[in-house]
């Protein structure tokens, strides 16, 4: 016995413009077709990004005699734009900012901007923020429906589009709890130095896509006089990131595993451990450790 799949749409219904002139039966027939359909803009979108994305989307129709005119819009993947594993959620809303049902009859307030016989009618794709997509191509397919009264007189396939790009957000804390919360930027204060005394800072890393982390430290490993540079103005020290070692002499990459690309939560522990500061002069201290997000897609 074959199965029946069912496919169900998604649909809403915009009322844009009706015109009763005279009797009904003497006026001239409805003539109208949707010339086309513009997005203006590219829809690349940031999952980091603290704004919604937003791009007007233009039709365009071709009209004559007495119309009353209405849009539907299908959804073929239920309002959702999809990728290759996850997928953003989107809206329409009208000009003026109403959000649109997308299960019921919503009625559009504003009028179309006329030239002749041509009328352009402005709807707005929205992707709200927030969304932390992985990197790459997202579309979903639309049809569009333009109707006189409740009869269809016109269709047209659209095919939404957007790249979401790779991008990265870091922060450092003295804290392992802290999390994005915190202000950006941490320092370890040893007070009054010791041979092989440690602290800790800690870095949350949130990214789309895969990356590595480079580390490059002011004074090459080695804590700094501040008024000084002869050969006892500096300390070593030993800088570990979660378990490995780090050569600060030069620049050093490190590469997370694959799978840690998208937990914020998770930080990794920068430790510092100070070397013999018996032959030092009495001073101030200071190096810089600078951490770089570098992305890899």
């Amino acid at each position: 016995m074959k199965r029946l799949h069912r496919f169900v749409l998604m649909a809403m219904l915009i009322v844009l413009q009706g015109v009763a002139q005279g009797d009904p039966v003497s006026s001239a027939a409805c003539e109208a077709r949707i010339e086309s359909i513009t997005l203006k803009g590219a829809m690349d979108y940031s999952p980091f990004d603290r704004w919604d994305r937003v791009e007007t989307l233009d039709i365009h129709v071709r009209r004559g005699g007495v119309c009353t005119l209405a849009f539907t819009f299908e959804s073929h993947n239920r309002n959702r734009l999809s990728g290759s594993r996850e997928s953003l959620t989107y809206r329409i809303q009208t000009h003026s900012g109403n959000d649109l049902r997308l299960n019921g009859v919503n009625v559009y307030s504003g009028r179309a901007i006329a030239s002749g016989d041509d009328s352009r009618f402005p709807v707005s794709v929205v992707i709200p923020a927030g969304q932390p997509a992985r990197a790459g191509a997202y579309s979903d397919r639309v049809s569009v429906q333009l109707m006189n009264g409740s009869r269809v007189i016109d269709t047209h396939e659209l095919t939404l589009k957007s790249d979401v790009r790779p991008q990265a957000r870091i922060r450092i804390s003295g804290s392992s709890t802290t999390g994005f919360s915190s202000a950006d930027g941490a320092g370890l204060d040893f007070g009054s130095l010791t041979s092989g005394e440690e602290k800790s800072a800690y870095l949350f890393v949130q990214s789309n896509s895969a990356y590595a982390l480079q580390l490059t430290s002011e004074n090459r490993g080695r804590l700094r006089h501040v008024h000084g540079s002869a050969s006892n103005a500096y300390i070593a020290y030993r800088a570990w990131l979660d378990d490995k070692l780090l050569d600060l002499r030069r620049a050093e990459t490190y590469r997370p595993s694959p799978g840690r690309a998208l937990d914020a939560t998770t930080p990794y522990r920068l430790r510092v451990r100070i070397g013999d500061v018996s032959r030092a002069i009495a001073g101030r201290y200071r190096d810089t450790i600078s951490v770089d997000v570098l992305l890899l897609e």
